[in-house]
């Protein structure tokens, strides 16, 4: 029986190629590619163990961020929540707005502060908001220059020629505009004893706004199995599973917090986690597993395949479940909590005033 451990190697990097050559999307480069990035540092460091014997050497900051694929740490979750503040503060003080989010027609779409969880114990980040850009932006370029040699490299072992792709599908989302931006000082939304709890619900919206953007930019029209659509099902699978079970830990864990969200939501959290125990949670499981290449088991690749022959939308039917039944009602329900579009934020002239305020505090001496 042949073994597709490579096969699903190759999609798999090809695929990160694919989606780090997205270009003039301005939403892309604003929430997504954060999300996106970690992913593929998991991809990237599972098929460097599994299938190329550690042979390329890994910049520190892959396996990081790798371990951020969890969207919770058991028993840090309070202290990742305040070295994301003070990381906030440092970066742009605690006399201005200093969390940044992000909209899509009222809805809350991410946050600053997924990109500074999952830089959380990297050298990416630091005190300097236009230097850590910088280092994100040679991050990511390393990312993909890793993923063309991997892909190399994997793309020697592989015989069967048929499945290999002469070129990449076109991305084309429907528009071209950003998303909106709101900033906010970070005592305006950590009210009370929920502070962690909050933090994982941004995480969390950041997860779900990707899963819509990614279904938005692929093409659903062919039955075929294509680029586009793996990759997507592939990164969906690994979301899904993350996302809920942190949502499950949150219900189980965090009860108090927990129960205060979910009875301002009308208990549809709660709805939610029971949709996908009863439709999704086994799958969703499995095909998260298959993040391992075995060279002899099945993989995520020949799997898919499978699936194709007993019915050919199945792809396709599972993306839409997943965004449309859990991703999409997770972005509603946490946006309606959150409330981003009613908060306050600092004027021009409050921002000013507070920041002399500071100097002068501090010893500075104005000209």
């Amino acid at each position: 029986m042949k073994n597709f451990a490579y096969e699903t190697a190759y999609f798999d990097l090809l695929g990160i190629i694919y989606l780090l050559e997205v270009k003039e999307n301005s939403k892309y480069t604003q929430v997504p590619v954060y999300s996106l990035a970690r992913d593929f540092c998991l991809i990237i460091y599972q098929i460097n163990r599994d299938l190329l014997n550690d042979s390329v050497k890994l910049d520190k900051n892959i396996k990081s961020m790798r371990h951020k694929v969890k969207l919770f740490q058991k028993g840090k979750n309070k202290e990742i929540y305040q070295k994301i503040i003070d990381s906030s503060i440092s970066q742009f003080g605690d006399d201005v707005d200093n969390i940044g989010f992000y909209l899509d027609n009222g809805l809350l779409a991410g946050s600053t502060f997924f990109p500074q969880y999952i830089f959380l114990d990297t050298d990416i980040l630091g005190n300097k908001p236009r230097m850590n850009q910088q280092n994100s932006l040679k991050f990511f370029q390393y990312v993909g220059a890793t993923s063309s040699y991997m892909f190399d490299e994997v793309n020697k072992v592989i015989t069967d020629q048929s499945i290999k792709l002469e070129a990449l599908p076109e991305f084309i989302y429907p528009d071209k505009l950003p998303y909106q931006t709101k900033d906010v000082h970070y005592s305006n939304l950590f009210i009370g004893e929920d502070q962690v709890a909050l933090t994982r619900l941004l995480f969390i919206v950041q997860e779900a706004t990707t899963c819509l953007w990614l279904k938005n930019g692929i093409s659903t029209v062919r039955s075929e199995l294509t680029l586009d659509n793996y990759i997507t099902i592939r990164l969906l699978s690994i979301k899904a599973d993350e996302v809920m079970d942190n949502l499950i830990n949150m219900k189980r864990f965090l009860k108090e917090s927990f129960n205060r969200i979910d009875d301002y939501c009308c208990g549809r959290l709660t709805g939610l986690i029971q949709y996908y125990e009863q439709t999704l949670l086994v799958e969703c499981k499995q095909l998260r597993n298959f993040l391992h290449y075995n060279k002899s088991d099945e993989n995520f690749y020949d799997f898919i395949l499978t699936e194709i022959d007993k019915n050919n939308l199945y792809v396709n039917n599972l993306i839409d479940q997943i965004v449309l039944e859990l991703m999409k009602p997770l972005v509603e329900v946490i946006s309606s909590y959150f409330q981003v579009d009613k908060m306050e934020s600092m004027t021009d002239w409050k921002k000013i005033r507070n920041r002399l305020k500071t100097l002068i505090r501090n010893g500075f001496k104005l000209n």
